[in-house]
């Protein structure tokens, strides 16, 4: 099989293609504003949960979980600073919005494409309780790689991110690689101008997964497929749609909760 062992395939129309209220804005990589620090992230490790609350009650924005990502894609981008979108705080549904990204960042790739990264599927900011986890919130973020030469051009990726995000959190149900996200036909792109209808998950192919100081964090890309392949995929793995999805056995790991402006 070309990506692996299928688990599932989704039917999730409304969250490929629908447009969400809440608009985004230019905002600043790091939620507060500060600088991006990634010199210190690998020491974030090490630290003993009383270093942590230390850190934590020096600086009430502090952002291990952020930083730990930043140094990641740092590493596969150095010296670039990506355009970031992200949602105004009352949008977020935190506050009783619907918003459940913090942001999302577009790194300009050499190879001719726009590298999405959400920021809030993991645990990005200093809680103590989420010290030494198994997973980081849910365990993972979400990319996207998009031929595109402008962030512009990229609104329809962003959305569907924004979407699958609430889908998640709303639903409780997280993405794991090879599974299928089906939009029954319907083009990915609203505006037209695609023929891809739905997407198959596979671990990001440039960014490894990371221990991050609350748990492990995967990078789990989304990567669009023709109504033609998502056909061939029906023999692989069976239907199932929202109202009727498994959760795995590690459920009460993954039940992390946070929530997005643009640079």
């Amino acid at each position: 099989m070309l990506w692996g062992t299928v688990a599932r395939i989704l039917v999730i129309p409304q969250y490929l293609c629908s447009r969400p209220a809440a608009p985004l804005t230019t905002a600043n990589r790091y939620a507060s504003g500060c600088l991006r620090i990634v010199s210190r992230c690998h020491d974030l490790l090490v630290m003993t949960k009383a270093e942590y609350a230390a850190q934590a009650a020096a600086q009430d924005d502090w952002a291990p979980g952020w930083l730990a990502i930043d140094a990641s894609f740092e590493s596969v981008y150095p010296g670039v600073t990506p355009a970031h979108l992200g949602s105004a705080l009352h949008a977020r549904a935190i506050f009783g919005g619907e918003e459940y990204l913090d942001g999302i960042s577009l790194f300009p790739s050499p190879n001719g494409y726009q590298h999405l990264l959400t920021y809030g599927m993991s645990k990005l900011y200093a809680d103590e309780e989420a010290y030494g986890g198994d997973f980081s919130g849910w365990g993972y973020e979400m990319t996207m790689k998009v031929r595109a030469a402008s962030p512009d051009d990229c609104w329809w990726a962003v959305n569907s991110l924004r979407n699958l995000a609430r889908y998640t959190y709303t639903s409780k149900r997280w993405f794991e690689p090879c599974q299928f996200i089906s939009g029954q036909g319907r083009p990915l792109r609203a505006e037209g101008g695609t023929i891809l209808t739905s997407y198959v998950t596979v671990p990001d192919t440039e960014v490894a997964g990371i221990d991050s100081v609350h748990g492990r964090v995967d990078f789990i890309q989304l990567v669009g497929i023709t109504q033609a392949e998502l056909v061939w995929s029906q023999e692989m793995a069976p239907m199932e749609r929202p109202n009727g999805l498994e959760t795995s056995s590690n459920a009460s790991h993954r039940t992390g909760t946070r929530t997005w402006s643009r640079t």
